[in-house]
């Protein structure tokens, strides 16, 4: 039994994501994948523990439709989770450097920076506008640990994604060696067919997808569209209501600011009323006491001056009677 999958093992060969497109010129696994998770929705999928599933299975009929038929589901994911470590450490490095996620975009990028970058994630660019702003904290302990097995043993370590037929072929090279370069070249001949080259060149591809795939696509697209114009439409209606309630709430504000300035204005103006009331009183009353000071004063000066001129303290008191210097009750 320990022989048997010594040999099983020994038989597979990896096959790198970038280096197996049908026919010359076609797309790859990494340009597939790549092209899926630039459509808008389809990274937020799977992004979901929950539907990673059917994100997966999607892409899956996406290669499938370009003629790649030997990834799996669990291949994929743990492509996506290995591409999602090479571009957090790719954006460690450029936070370490003081630098934006985006400074490979600029027109004066350091070679070197440049260099380190694209070694830790050489899809840096590719993935730099899909995987800004997401929060990769919600993948669990167990991706993490899953992604790290797989960045660790190979270069391309999808496990599931390993050539099945070559250690078959390997062992029957001698028995069946006509047979096999037969059936090779007829399984490339059609594979080549499947893929759609474009018209424009040599080199030029487009990358197709299962219809079955693009219908559930477009629906979800529909429904997330609906969803999206249903959430903006409710955060408008909820927008316009705070805004009146404010707007009500800013005029009855208003209102009770002019009503206390009004009373106040009128409290100010009765003090100012009362105060030149008071000075005007004060005022006259100081006029009289000073009118009644002088004639007391005179009276005075007249008595001595009747006095001074021997005249009887009778007629000077019948005259100006000491009566008049008392004050007034």
């Amino acid at each position: 039994m320990q022989s048997t999958t010594r040999s099983s093992s020994a038989g597979k060969r990896l096959i790198p994501w970038n280096n197996d497109s049908v026919g010359r010129g076609g797309p790859t696994s990494m340009d597939v994948l790549l092209e899926w998770l630039r459509t808008p929705g389809n990274y937020a999928l799977w992004h979901k523990q929950s539907a990673r599933c059917r994100a997966s299975t999607d892409l899956l009929a996406m290669l499938k439709g370009n003629g790649i038929g030997h990834r799996t589901a669990s291949g994929i994911n743990s492509k996506i989770k290995k591409m999602i470590r090479g571009y957090l450490s790719a954006v460690e490095v450029l936070r370490e450097e003081g630098l934006p996620c985006d400074y490979l975009e600029g027109e004066d990028v350091d070679e070197d920076i440049e260099g380190i970058v694209l070694k830790e994630c050489p899809e840096f660019r590719a993935l730099e506008p899909i995987f800004r702003g997401w929060d990769f904290r919600g993948l669990s302990q167990k991706d993490w640990a899953t992604c790290n097995y797989h960045w660790t043993t190979s270069e391309d370590s999808e496990a599931s994604d390993y050539d099945e037929s070559y250690g078959s072929r390997a062992t029957k090279r001698k028995a069946a060696h006509a047979s096999g370069r037969r059936s090779s070249r007829s399984k490339r001949l059609r594979s080549t067919q499947r893929a759609v080259q474009d018209t424009s060149g040599a080199g030029k591809w487009l990358v197709t997808t299962c219809p079955d795939a693009t219908a559930d696509l477009r629906r979800k697209m529909v429904a997330c569209t609906l969803g999206q114009v249903k959430n903006m439409f409710k955060l408008h209606l909820a927008t316009a209501r705070i805004k009146d309630e404010c707007e009500v709430q800013v005029a009855r504000c208003r209102l009770q600011t002019e009503q206390h300035r009004g009373e106040l204005e009128r409290g100010l103006d009765d003090i100012k009323l009362d105060t030149e009331r008071r000075q005007q009183e004060m005022q006259l009353e100081s006029e009289r006491r000073q009118k009644e000071l002088k004639l007391k004063v005179d009276t005075l000066k007249s008595r001595q001056a009747l006095k001074n001129q021997r005249v009887p303290t009778a007629d000077i008191d019948r005259v100006l009677p000491l009566s008049a210097l008392q004050n007034d009750p």
